[in-house]
């Protein structure tokens, strides 16, 4: 099974005055099959390009499948009341994918996966309303760019509700059934992630429970499957490895390094845990690649609106491997799901920093590349993104339920589940069986104190795994790529396709912007607080570093001493990162192709 680079499908649905318009635009897509289906609201012009669409006399189904195109994925079905869908239909759905369906009455409408996955965009052109698994596809049908989306990825590396960086380029929400009227599509949520709404007084029936959910979610998500699975020596990649190896499934783990593994880092922890049990472990640097190639590659799994990934080499040679070795591999990850780090709570702006939102003041990074006006225009939009996200947030019993509820709603479906599509799910089939909605649906019997750090969880999987949580770990961060260190080795390279760029980003970049954007990081210091930024936030993390300095604080301690004591919107200032970032969104746009105008 290849990688997959081109759409599932396509929607063109349109009245009869705009049939002509959407014969064109079906006609310039090139796709492999074209089925005509009258309905309700018209007429619809399905595009298709890989599994055609399952066909009944109750309806049409045609599957959004996030997971790399791969049917056989083995997902236990959520049968969610879905008004419209026929019971054969619905008795077809899995909660890791969505879909697009006509029922028997010929009513259009989608239905979307609970967590991200597999999104579903969807655009306005020449009178048609268009819909689509491939976000580079409609965004050729709405070249301009989203200036408020550009400034909250950006700042924050991803994108923010349910825009995209393309003006008119929506995405369907997640959770939502979406039926189609005249006037557009309507969502309904069949699910919202409420933490803390029903908490269970009673710990040990709650951890007995948790434990059991973990192990038949892992179990059902993996059935009849090889396991290719990211090792980190964390709880939740542990607690993967010890279900699966106990369970007897075929298994070969991987971690990634930056440099060679040194004692007790993220990579020889999972070394040492996989030897332990006998699992074969590989090993893969992330450090040696070059910058533009780095970027190229990520692009090269779509536009999928999350930054660039260092690790996204481990995950295309691990895939490669397994394709050539096992009839049917699967990446599965674990992800954080059953708690965050302490963090006490003390405002709004908190909350925001909570869910690793940072400030607008970031945006300041770019000054050399916009100019003031148009660095002040990016943070008055990102300042009204977070507004909008803060109005839309529950009122909950406590500060850490909205905490988690911000991390599972906003920063897993934003970031963290949209990363394992880019960087895996063009690879190989992959699943998260700790974000079942059975075991989502189960944290609201969990109290906040026991979601703080982890700690019932970490408590259940020490006590059912402690074979595997004896091995300390160190925190030096081998994992993570030195960005501003790369800039420098690849200087050369970045300078020979700058020239081509300087108009990428239509109405944003300007002539020579990019070299003097780099030239503002190279001439930076790498560490935070450094001559590009002077503000009173560099005085607080200077602070933070001297106290690790001075040895008043051991380092292990520092990052979250930090976020407890100085945390506004996490203002973060890493020109470096901020930098590639700039340069990926740049060659994204770069790369989407002509534009597709529908006539007149």
């Amino acid at each position: 099974m290849g990688v997959l680079r081109e759409p599932v499908f396509v929607a063109v649905m349109h009245a009869e005055s705009a049939a002509a318009t959407a014969r064109y635009l079906a006609a310039r897509l090139a796709p492999r099959d074209v089925i005509d289906i009258p309905s309700q609201l018209g007429r619809i012009l399905l595009c298709t390009w890989g599994t055609p669409p399952v066909r009944s006399d109750a309806g049409i189904l045609a599957v959004v499948d996030g997971t790399g195109g791969s049917p056989e994925v083995a997902y236990p079905a959520a049968l969610i009341d879905a008004p419209g869908v026929s019971a054969g239909l619905r008795g077809a759905i899995a909660q890791d994918r969505s879909y697009f369906y006509l029922d028997e009455t010929r009513t259009p409408g989608f239905w979307t996966d609970h967590i991200g996955i597999s999104r579903i965009y969807h655009v306005r052109a020449g009178g048609c309303e268009v819909y689509s698994d491939d976000l580079s596809t409609l965004a050729r049908l709405a070249p301009e760019p989203d200036e408020e989306c550009i400034a909250y990825f950006l700042t924050n590396g991803t994108v923010s509700m349910d825009r995209t960086l393309h003006a008119g380029v929506s995405t369907l929400p997640v959770a939502s059934v979406v039926t189609l009227t005249e006037s557009g599509p309507v969502a309904r949520r069949y699910w919202n992630f409420r933490p803390g709404q029903d908490a269970d007084p009673d710990t040990g029936a709650v951890a007995q429970r948790m434990w059991e959910l973990i192990e038949s979610s892992v179990a059902a998500h993996t059935a009849g499957r090889h396991v290719v699975l990211p090792l980190s020596g964390g709880y939740d990649s542990t607690t993967l490895l010890g279900i699966l190896h106990r369970a007897g499934t075929p298994l070969t783990a991987f971690s990634y390094v930056k440099g060679e593994p040194q004692p007790h880092s993220d990579a020889a922890v999972g070394r040492d845990q996989a030897r332990r049990l006998g699992v074969e472990h590989h090993i893969h640097r992330i450090d040696g690649v070059d910058t533009i190639s780095l970027i190229q590659a990520n692009l090269a799994q779509g536009l999928r609106l999350r930054g660039c990934c260092n690790e996204i080499g481990a995950y295309r040679e691990e895939a490669a491997t397994a394709r050539e070795r096992f009839a049917n591999p699967l990446f599965v990850f674990g992800d954080h799901l059953f708690g965050q780090r302490t963090l006490r709570l003390r405002s709004e702006t908190d909350m925001l920093g909570g869910a690793a939102v940072k400030h607008p003041d970031t945006l300041l990074t770019y000054l050399p590349l916009l100019g003031e006006e148009r660095v002040a225009r990016l943070q008055r939009n990102v300042a009204a993104d977070y507004r909008r996200l803060l109005a839309e947030a529950p009122r909950l019993s406590h500060p850490d339920d909205l905490k988690d509820f911000l991390y599972a709603s906003v920063s897993a479906t934003w970031d963290l589940l949209p990363m394992r599509v880019h960087t895996a799910g063009t690879q190989l089939p992959f699943t998260t069986p700790l974000y079942d909605i059975g075991m989502l649906d189960f944290l609201k019997h969990v109290h906040f104190s026991h979601r703080l750090d982890k700690r019932l969880y970490r408590q259940v999987c020490e006590r059912n795994l402690p074979e595997l949580f004896s091995t300390p770990r160190s925190r030096d961060r081998q994992g993570v790529a030195d960005v501003a260190a790369l800039l420098r080795r690849d200087e050369a390279s970045i300078r020979s396709v700058t020239p081509t760029l300087d108009r990428a980003i239509p109405g944003m970049t300007l002539p020579g912007g990019f070299d003097a954007l780099l030239d503002a990081v190279l001439s930076t210091s790498p560490t935070p607080g450094g001559p590009l930024l002077s503000r009173p936030e560099a005085v607080g993390m200077q602070f933070f570093r001297n106290l690790t300095r001075l040895q008043v604080l051991p380092l292990h301690w520092l990052q979250p001493v930090k976020r407890r004591f100085w945390n506004t919107h996490q203002i973060l200032n890493d020109p470096a990162y901020m930098f590639r970032r700039v340069l990926h969104l740049a060659m994204g746009f770069q790369q989407i192709g002509a534009p597709i105008r529908p006539p007149g």
